[in-house]
């Protein structure tokens, strides 16, 4: 009874003392106190397995007023990491009140008879939606806690995916001046850190450039840190300067493995308490069941076990060096308490240390493999179904539960049927999760089994897989990867329909790549082999090759496709599609002169942008206006609709479309005649296109900087900078910019009174306009030729 009260007063005194990091705790503290201002942050607490991460928290959080702050603490290894988003909602007050996706249902793919894969078939709403994810969630994150200081605290961080550290990423740079603030507590043990996928450490490194967070590293105490620990949880003790240091050495200096020791000498009374003075026994060593175990002994060690501690052993060395007690208990035979208490007595034993509440692992590899002699082939094969059908039986699955661990295991067997199953349902439950990070890794851990040869292999199913490979790893900007994984899918396609998807998938990630004729020869191909009459195939094929058409100046073919494909989508009921379509036709009809045609059209498309939350649709539409009223000369309106647009795709980090708002912008800052503004939103976008590798955008950052040098009289500089443009264009195949660059040209050479060498670029410009049918403004140049002086018509000439 005594020993339970002390092991009670251990805990308390521990808590309190924080492991006596005083610098540390009173660190957090201010950091905090912050909130409370309305400047959040984010604050990252790392160190090894027992450095005393929680202990930290604890006491700084002891020391604020619970009634200042809505504080909520969350573990990370209690997620699926294939629903990454999930520990981020639970910090809403109400978690429910938040979709992931707009959609009222959604389509689960191996339950669809249709030839159509509903993912793909969706693929254009669930692009856009992706994109907004982060936003949206970040957005209501920070509304719901605006009037209530809020703590967000993740434990077990190392556990996290790739998609949560993303949104963390997100997230930091919008909360410094909201009362918001997020707290990371990570392992960074080496056993612990390789036991994941290591999405925690490129998270803090690219994080730790931009300098988004405060980190709070703890280090193991040295020798004198360990004496002030123990005399301030035991102020009144006789301990020996000797017994000290064996409690330092063996707990490395680690205060959570220091107050594991501490509680393990008062159970088996070699601590002890007399008076309120402690004392410990003269003589005593750590008991060698605390000792980490090596293969030697562990034949001995193993006849002394319970059955139950052999049972648990055998079937963690199946489920790998870490693994999860949830599901450890879920496929053995005895009952589940029995399972834990096994295990928690094995994790005192230092067999099977403990990674957090969840995990465990091995304390050797040696001790694994020695557990694994005991296991036979059958036991193998049992544990092995009962792992598919926990995890087919959802209502059983614990919470925890990854479809990733019944992929390496099939694929350890070479059973790459049943692995191509779970790498199939992980993959749909990642996506319908908004998981793409997860699903995409997914499939690249079993890419290179997937392409053996084995009996029997179900070509369709694989083809569905990298079909949608393809198209993951072009939202996600793996673009070559896209490619690769749209010609695995070809290699096993039999079918018309079959091939038809891959072609749509080929075109757009070609298109993304800005190869243009690759991309219309993909999508042709579609079109051509689409004798059943695939609709999806239809209107996706007729919008691929009416975005290369308009990337080509081509806009009469263009808005031929456009139209095509617009009846099919409004049928099909894709939202999300026909607002695009309709953006598009205002771009063409802007370009080719019909102003108030255009603004029908985006005023057709933005009610639909709305309907599906797409902002990032709106930002296009508020940049396509200003361009609307640029072409109109209307310059300062023109600058206000791309600073909208600007201020939406700052919030989004949409980087591309970000980039020609502010080409847009700097040539609307210069016709405005503020030209050192005009400069810094082209050096932005600069920025931009370099990091984007977008030779397009490239083509029209030297463009607008050739004009900005040729207002400041700058003439060679401007000359430099439009070559540069006019060799970019003339690589893309880009008649417009050779157009309007041609005319830069001859307005450079007007401005330095050279006529004849303006005459030469001006009618270049000319030939441009109208070879891509925009008379309107291959006869506005002809009136500045004839204006100049410097143009004279074919008939006179002729006289």
């Amino acid at each position: 009874m005594n020993n339970q009260r002390h092991l009670e007063q251990l805990r308390t005194r521990f808590q309190q003392s924080g492991a006596t990091r005083k610098e540390q705790i009173q660190q957090l503290i201010s950091a905090i106190m912050e909130t409370k201002k309305g400047k959040g942050q984010l604050i990252v607490i790392s160190g090894d397995t027992g450095s005393g991460k929680s202990l930290l928290l604890d006491a700084a959080l002891a020391q604020l007023s619970f009634a200042k702050y809505r504080a909520k603490q969350i573990s990370l290894a209690e997620f699926n990491p294939l629903s990454p988003y999930d520990p981020i909602i639970q910090l809403l007050p109400d978690p429910s009140t938040f979709r992931l996706w707009r959609e009222d249902e959604y389509s689960d793919t191996e339950n669809e008879a249709s030839e159509t894969d509903p993912i793909l078939s969706q693929s254009h709403t669930r692009q856009k939606q992706y994109s907004l994810i982060h936003h949206q969630l970040a957005q209501q994150l920070i509304e719901e806690t605006q009037h209530h200081s809020t703590l967000g605290i993740f434990l077990h961080a190392q556990h996290a995916t790739t998609t949560f550290w993303h949104f963390i990423h997100y997230v930091a740079k919008r909360i410094e001046s909201h009362p918001l603030t997020i707290i990371l507590l990570v392992d960074t043990t080496k056993e612990v850190a390789q036991s994941g996928d290591g999405s925690w450490r490129d998270g803090l490194q690219r994080m730790n450039r931009e300098r988004l967070y405060l980190p709070i590293k703890l280090e193991p105490f040295t020798l004198a840190q360990t004496h002030e620990l123990l005399q301030t949880v035991f102020p009144q003790a006789d301990f020996t300067d000797r017994f000290i240091e064996h409690v330092h050495n063996a707990s490395q200096g680690l205060p959570g493995k220091i107050q594991s020791i501490l509680a393990h000498l008062i159970e088996t009374g070699v601590i002890y308490s007399s008076n309120d003075v402690w004392y410990h026994q003269s003589e005593w060593d750590i008991p060698n069941e605390n000792k980490t175990l090596n293969g030697d002994k562990f034949s001995t060690i193993w006849n002394t076990l319970p059955a139950v501690q052999q049972a648990v052993l055998t079937a963690a060395a199946f489920l790998g060096d870490t693994f999860d007690s949830n599901i450890l208990a879920a496929i053995s035979d005895h009952p589940r308490i029995d399972v834990l208490k096994g295990l928690a007595s094995l994790s005192q034993k230092g067999i099977l240390p403990a990674v957090d509440e969840i995990r465990f692992r091995f304390s050797t590899t040696e001790v694994r493999n020695q557990c694994l002699n005991y296991v036979t082939e059958a036991q193998q094969d049992y544990w092995l179904n009962r792992l598919d059908a926990i995890l087919s039986d959802k209502s059983i699955a614990p919470q925890g539960f990854s479809y990733t661990l019944l992929v390496d295991l099939y694929l350890k067997q070479e059973n790459h049927a049943k692995a191509l199953e779970w790498v199939e349902r992980g993959m749909n439950a990642a996506i319908k999760n908004a998981a793409l990070w997860e699903a995409y890794a997914l499939v690249n851990r079993a890419n290179p089994f997937l392409h053996m040869d084995w009996p029997d292999k179900p070509t369709k199913k694989l083809v569905s897989l990298y079909t949608r490979a393809a198209w993951l790893a072009r939202i996600l900007g793996e673009n070559n990867q896209s490619l690769v994984f749209c010609q695995s899918a070809m290699r096993f396609a039999t079918q018309p329909a079959e091939k038809n998807h891959i072609w749509i998938q080929e075109g757009f990630t070609h298109f993304r790549m800005s190869r243009w004729q690759e991309s219309l020869a993909a999508v042709n191909r579609a079109i051509s082999n689409n004798a059943s009459g695939d609709r999806h195939i239809a209107m996706t094929a007729h919008m691929g090759i009416g975005n290369v058409h308009l990337e080509l100046g081509e806009y009469q073919s263009a808005k031929v496709q456009y139209e095509k494909a617009i009846p099919i989508a409004q049928d099909l009921q894709e939202i999300a599609l026909l607002g695009t379509l309709y953006n598009n036709l205002g771009i063409i009809a802007n370009i080719l002169g019909q102003r108030m045609q255009a603004i029908a059209l985006y005023s057709k498309s933005i009610p639909l942008h709305e309907k599906v939350g797409d902002t990032f649709g709106l930002a296009q539409i508020y940049n396509n206006i200003g361009m609307t009223y640029a072409d109109e000369a209307e310059w300062e309106k023109a600058e206000s609709f791309y600073l909208k647009s600007l201020t939406i795709t700052a919030q989004l980090e949409a980087r591309m479309l970000r980039s020609i708002a502010l080409l847009n912008h700097a040539l609307a800052l210069v016709n405005c005649n503020r030209l050192d503004d005009a400069q810094v939103s082209n050096q932005k976008a600069r920025h931009l296109v370099k990091q984007l590798n977008d030779q397009l955008g490239l083509a029209e950052y030297h463009k607008i900087q050739g004009i900005i040098d040729c207002k400041q009289n700058s003439m060679l500089k401007a000359e430099i900078h439009f070559k540069r443009a006019y060799s970019l264009y003339n690589d893309l195949e880009n008649q417009l910019g050779l157009a309007e660059v041609c005319e830069e040209f001859g307005h450079m050479y007007i401005r330095s009174e050279d006529n004849a060498n303006a005459r030469i670029w001006y009618e270049k410009s000319v030939e441009f306009y109208q070879a891509i049918n925009l008379k309107a403004r291959a006869d506005k140049i002809k009136k500045i030729m004839q204006q100049n002086k410097i143009y004279v018509e074919q008939s006179n000439e002729t006289t």
